[in-house]
C-alpha cells in the first residue's frame, strides 16, 4: 500500500501533526466515500456532465492528500467520462472502492 499512499504528503499537509494528519485521513476518507456513492449514481444515470466533476474532484482531494492510486483512478474514470465510455468507467469505479476500501481499513 505504500506505492498507494504517500503517508509524507499527509504528514507535510498536517504541518507533523500526527493527530491532524490522522483527523485529515478520516474526513478525506468520509467525503470520498460519499462521492464514490454519488459518482456511481451519476454512472449509472448517465449523468456524464456531473460524473466528470465528481470524478475530479475525487482526483484532486486524493492528490492533495497523497491518495496516488484513489486519484489515478479517478482520473482515468474522468477520461472515460469525457470520451462516453461510460460502461468503462463503472469498471474502474469498482477498482476505486476497493482502494478506497483498502485505504480506510489502514486508517
Amino acid at each position: 500500500m505504500d506505492q498507494d499512499f504517500d503517508w509524507i504528503q499527509l504528514e507535510q499537509l498536517a504541518g507533523g501533526d500526527k493527530a491532524f494528519q490522522k483527523e485529515l485521513l478520516v474526513l478525506f476518507l468520509q467525503d470520498t466515500q460519499e462521492r464514490i456513492r454519488q459518482l456511481g449514481s451519476e454512472i449509472a444515470a448517465k449523468d456524464a456532465a456531473a460524473a466528470e466533476a465528481s470524478a475530479h474532484y475525487i482526483k484532486g482531494a486524493s492528490l492533495n492528500v497523497g491518495a496516488a492510486t484513489l486519484a489515478t483512478l479517478a482520473g482515468q474514470i474522468e477520461e472515460e467520462v469525457q470520451r462516453s465510455r461510460l460502461a468503462a468507467s463503472m469498471t474502474l469505479l469498482q477498482q476505486l472502492r476497493h482502494h478506497w476500501q483498502t485505504l480506510n481499513r489502514l486508517a
